[in-house]
């Protein structure tokens, strides 16, 4: 049979998934498929689209947004990626039907978020903050967090591993093998 055109495809491939996916998750493959797919590549025909094509696709979009974005406001980059994800899946359908011979989304790399730039605290700042959050519950893993080189991830560790935060002050709790049975547990 004839290849279809990638807008022609995108209808019925998604006319064929509805019945298997949520509304919103279907809803947002079409959205995403007939904002931001089908105004670049729908008049290509399946078979003649190229990884250059999709990467060109992904590009524009990075730099100009998709349909429902105003011209110029660039896509993030998961919205991007999502975009790619969503015609990938797609096109992996195409190629179990025998209308392309191999899926070109896996020859495209994907696109990679810039790393924001770290911004610390100055000294002021760190004591208005203390300053702020004395009352806070959490207070003293402020401090802690503010005053030592403990990661994020070390933090939510702190009590797990036997200390215990109590009125402001970080303390070590004993240790349950060095407990005696007539201590009380805390």
């Amino acid at each position: 049979g004839e290849v279809p055109t990638v807008a022609a495809f995108i209808d019925d491939w998604l006319a064929g998934r509805r019945p298997s996916l949520r509304d919103s998750t279907w809803e947002s493959y079409r959205d995403t498929l007939t904002g931001r797919v089908v105004p670049r590549l729908g008049a290509l025909r399946l078979d003649r689209v190229t990884a250059k094509h999709v990467a060109d696709m992904l590009a524009d979009l990075e730099a100009h947004g998709g349909r429902h974005r105003h011209r110029g406001q660039r896509l993030s980059t998961t919205s991007v990626k999502y975009t790619l994800n969503i015609l990938n899946l797609a096109l992996n359908d195409a190629v179990k039907r025998g209308l392309v011979s191999r899926n070109v989304c896996a020859l495209v790399d994907r696109p990679r978020a810039a790393k924001p730039e770290m911004r610390w605290w100055s000294v002021d700042e760190a004591r208005r903050f203390l300053d702020h959050a004395k009352d806070d519950r959490y207070a003293a893993l402020w401090t802690l967090a503010l005053t030592t080189r403990m990661r994020r991830g070390e933090l939510p560790r702190v009590e797990m591993a036997g200390h215990r935060l109590r009125g402001g002050q970080a303390r070590r709790a004993p240790d349950a093998r060095h407990r005696r049975p007539s201590d009380p547990v805390e």
